[in-house]
């Protein structure tokens, strides 16, 4: 069950009513807006979606041989197969239109455990869903290499990544709260268990659509997994 709740700015022939909460399953909640009468999202003045894990509806899940996507509600883990460079790895079916000047855009994610040597993982909204992620292609979100916890955002060219000085610990539940909030075209600000650690204010993405894309690569010939909690994306007034 994903719950997704919108708010508009004012009454939209054909379109959702103010503060209407819709509880579908498998139904993407941007196209479910832009087919309930709105021509665009500039409409809506607020959107949430919250992904509790329990069902992959509306997501597509993939990796190398030996990859396994496993629920365990509200828990998801991905691993990886026992060969190098392996992938693993999950994004959502379609995107998110949710980019607008003055509107911020958040993604909120739950790190529970993670296997945290010769391995990279990636948390966050993105333009593409390229194996292993594009460090250059528009997004925002994290990236963890080994038990070192980075900022990252780019805006198609261009990579800007800052270590928040947070490390993770291998194998231990930590249950760690990571947050991205993009300001469009002014900042990208990062949170860890709600304090600040991070502001970019260059190489903003600035592309309209993003899927949610969690991934992750052994660098070496074992296996390696992650598991995250619920996910939010959010867009506020």
């Amino acid at each position: 069950m994903r719950v997704r709740r919108y708010v508009s700015k004012g009454t939209v022939t054909g379109g959702l009513a103010p503060h209407r909460d819709t509880h579908e399953t498998g139904v993407d909640p941007v196209r479910l807006a832009l087919c309930s009468g709105y021509e665009d999202l500039e409409k809506v003045s607020m959107f949430r979606d919250y992904i509790s894990w329990s069902s992959l509806d509306g997501l597509t899940k993939g990796g190398d041989a030996g990859y396994a996507v496993t629920l365990y509600h509200p828990i998801v883990r991905l691993a990886t197969g026992a060969v190098a460079n392996y992938d693993c790895y999950i994004w959502g079916a379609l995107n998110y239109l949710l980019y607008q000047a003055g509107k911020k855009v958040r993604v909120e994610f739950l790190l529970d455990r993670i296997t945290a040597t010769n391995v990279n993982i990636w948390l966050r909204l993105d333009n593409n869903t390229f194996t292993p992620p594009s460090e250059t292609v528009d997004h925002f979100g994290f990236k963890i290499v080994g038990v070192d916890l980075y900022a990252s955002n780019a805006n198609g060219t261009t990579q800007k990544i800052t270590d928040t000085a947070v490390d993770l610990v291998d194998g231990t539940r930590a249950f760690t709260m990571l947050k991205a909030v993009l300001n469009p075209g002014v900042d990208c600000k990062f949170y860890v268990n709600g304090v600040l650690k991070v502001t970019h204010t260059e190489n903003l993405p600035d592309a309209q659509g993003y899927y949610l894309h969690l991934a992750i690569r052994t660098l070496e010939a074992l296996v390696k997994e992650f598991d995250v909690g619920p996910v939010l994306v959010a867009r506020e007034v």
